[in-house]
């Protein structure tokens, strides 16, 4: 027979019949202490699952929309007034973040005879998955997306990203945007545009500085005497040409079976915070220091080591002249990404990793 003492309200929390609370429609005055509606919300599971699926389920707008309430804490024998928003979402976060803590990561390497890395994430954290909506425009919720793996439904970083991001450190992209802003300079200036013209070449130089740069910081990075001038065929040989080439077909590219092949890189191992948490980014409308928007999101935690995985072959430069194994390219993916760091809001210290386990993450 079913237990009458502990039935589910609106939101699948285990409530008691004697308790009063909005969550399952019973009025009583605002100012009168009721315990939190939403702290016995308990949901096990994928955590991809309950972040972009059941995180917004079964949401009543009737009762989130109504005034707020007076409820009495757990860890507080002070009432507090507050909302139903705050405090719905609030049971959301804490339950993924409390599943999150005992999720089970693969001890070993999901690709067989691939390249391992493992580097641990510092202070504050990684962000993957910004660009995913993930918002009603409510108060207290999660607003920013994450990546989850449909399967196992941990957090993890593309394969495409990290492609993405170690080809960003080549000069291929400098030089085909700086050729790009030549060429519009020199057809401006046919228009008599010298202003939009000396813009264009000013932008040009840029370019090509940085790509020099990267050039520099690829072949000391190799070391052993590298020429600076075979890391463009080094990044030709990586990653291909993405670009129509009036170049000989020999020279456009490599063939598929020779390229690298990045996967997916999923955690290994927690930090002391464990794997998920949430943190705030605070943008200011009115000036700086004045009236912040605080915008709250899921991030990954600091400490948490993530294992990247790749398929490296040896490259052959020069007509096979000069070669580059496989062990020092991943020598090479590694100092890029502690150097760059990866995922979102690197510019303001996430995403930065580290190879050292045992080092302070802050």
């Amino acid at each position: 027979m079913p237990d009458n003492n502990n039935r589910r309200n609106n939101y699948g929390h285990s409530q008691r019949p004697n308790q009063r609370s909005q969550g399952n429609g019973q009025r009583h005055n605002n100012d009168t202490p009721v315990p939190n509606p939403y702290s016995g919300y308990r949901l096990k599971g994928n955590l991809g699952l309950l972040y972009t699926r059941r995180y917004y389920s079964g949401i009543n707008q009737s009762v989130l929309n109504k005034d707020k309430i007076t409820i009495v804490t757990s860890n507080s024998s002070k009432p507090r007034k507050t909302n139903h928003q705050e405090i719905y979402y609030a049971s959301r976060n804490d339950n993924i973040i409390a599943q999150a803590k005992v999720a089970s990561l693969p001890k070993s390497g999901l690709i067989r005879d691939s390249q391992t890395l493992e580097l641990t994430t510092t202070y504050p954290g990684l962000i993957t998955g910004i660009g995913i909506p993930h918002s009603a425009g409510h108060t207290n919720e999660s607003i920013l997306g994450l990546v989850f793996d449909h399967t196992t439904g941990l957090p993890y970083i593309p394969g495409s990203s990290v492609k993405g991001l170690l080809r960003s450190a080549f000069p291929m992209q400098d030089d085909a945007l700086a050729k790009k802003c030549d060429q519009d300079a020199k057809a401006q200036r046919q228009k008599g545009e010298t202003a939009e013209a000396a813009k264009l070449e000013a932008k040009a130089e840029k370019l090509h500085n940085q790509a020099e740069q990267k050039r520099l910081f690829i072949a000391q990075t190799i070391g052993s005497g590298f020429p600076k001038e075979q890391v463009d065929e080094l990044g030709f040989s990586i990653f291909g040409k993405t670009e129509k080439s009036a170049d000989p077909p020999e020279e456009q590219g490599y063939p598929l079976a020779s390229r690298d092949i990045f996967f997916d890189a999923f955690p290994s191992a927690m930090g002391q915070a464990g794997l998920l948490g949430l943190d705030f980014i605070a943008p200011h409308t009115n000036g700086e220091f004045k009236d912040p928007n605080l915008i709250q999101f899921m991030r990954i935690e600091p400490g948490v080591t993530f294992r990247f995985e790749f398929r490296l072959h040896d490259s052959m430069l020069q007509k096979d002249k000069l070669r580059l194994d496989a062990d020092a390219k991943l020598d090479l993916f590694s100092t890029i990404l502690t150097t760059l760091g990866i995922g979102a809001k690197t510019n303001v210290g996430y995403g930065q990793l580290n190879t050292n386990k045992n080092e302070p993450i802050l």
